[in-house]
């Protein structure tokens, strides 16, 4: 009976940890790691910086955006990523902050120099963000946003995002290079950080199985 008990906790223990793996994450971040070579080539490199999505912590509805190159006076020409498609083609999101403009249509955002995929958004719309660091906020009235909203690839599946980096360094735009030239670089694998809550539930599951074992002691 009790093998059976414990059987049974743990697979509830298991259930739980897969909800919590699916579930909304309070942190997102991409390792900007793969050099935009044009048309649909890509190649690996030493990560440029990186893009994080946040809860934003007064506003449900919204989430924050920030961007972390690792040169120095470098700059944001265009940002490009993707939302949950669930949303519809056009969603009308908004932005505040370092950038104020967007232009979103579902797999209708083509960053330049690569043809593999497109993305869902802009921003922004035009022009260039200026000197990193860039932080700004992205709105969706009525809609409880989460980091993971926008854990999507692009329409061909290779990229989470592509940043357009300015005054990036030399002829090649080497990683921490400082100079007048620019280069597309995109998003790779995610790193995610469950909610303090998520994780409150894993424990919660886990506990009756830790329990029995320790009476199951000698």
């Amino acid at each position: 009976m009790k093998q059976f008990l414990m059987g049974g906790i743990a697979a509830l223990a298991f259930g739980m940890l897969a909800d919590v793996g699916a579930s909304h994450a309070a942190v997102m971040t991409y390792a900007l790691d793969e050099i935009i070579n044009g048309g649909s080539s890509l190649t690996p490199s030493a990560s440029f910086g990186s893009v994080t999505f946040s809860d934003n912590t007064t506003d449900a509805n919204k989430v924050d955006v920030s961007i972390s190159l690792n040169g120095t006076g470098e700059k944001t020409l265009a940002f490009y990523f993707n939302y949950d498609p669930s949303f519809g083609s056009s969603t009308p999101f908004t932005v505040s902050g370092g950038v104020s403009t967007l232009s979103n249509s579902e797999n209708n955002q083509q960053a330049d120099g690569y043809t593999a995929g497109k993305f869902d958004i802009q921003t922004p719309a035009t022009g260039n963000a200026g000197t990193e660091p860039l932080n700004f906020t992205i709105a969706l009235s009525g809609t409880n946003l989460n980091p993971s909203d926008f854990n999507f690839m692009d329409s061909s599946g290779h990229l989470f995002d592509a940043l357009h980096i300015g005054n990036c360094g030399d002829d090649t735009c080497t990683p921490g290079g400082n100079g007048e030239a620019s280069i597309w670089v995109g998003s790779g694998p995610v790193t995610a950080v469950p909610e303090p809550a998520s994780i409150l539930l894993l424990g919660s599951a886990l506990l009756p199985l830790a329990i029995l074992r320790r009476r199951n002691k000698p």
